[in-house]
């Protein structure tokens, strides 16, 4: 075997300053008229203020409450979605009015 040598290191990391709990949300077949919610929670794990500010594409019937805000040091934030599909979906299913589930 070879020599086994003890060496000093150091390193500098860098952690968001807010965390989410959920990296993917799936929302059940959902038909038109009808709102399904789920929520994330957003932890501040820093000793400051973290601002955040979901950016919602346009037309998806996606809403984000509260979709601006500051979260303060050492707390959580629920933060709720709305999901209510649009006429003329192109993931919307002809045959029942409801979101088809997204490939997987």
């Amino acid at each position: 075997a070879g020599r086994t040598f003890d060496l000093e290191a150091s390193a500098l990391g860098v952690t968001p300053g807010l965390s989410i709990s959920h990296n993917k949300i799936s929302f059940p077949a959902t038909p038109l008229g009808d709102v399904t919610t789920v929520s994330v929670v957003l932890r501040n794990a820093t000793p400051t203020h973290q601002a955040f500010e979901f950016g919602v594409p346009k037309g998806s019937g996606l809403k984000f409450i509260p979709h601006v805000g500051q979260v303060a040091p050492g707390s959580s934030m629920r933060v709720q979605i709305d999901f209510a599909p649009l006429a003329g979906d192109e993931n919307m299913d002809a045959r029942d009015g409801a979101m088809s589930p997204a490939p997987s």
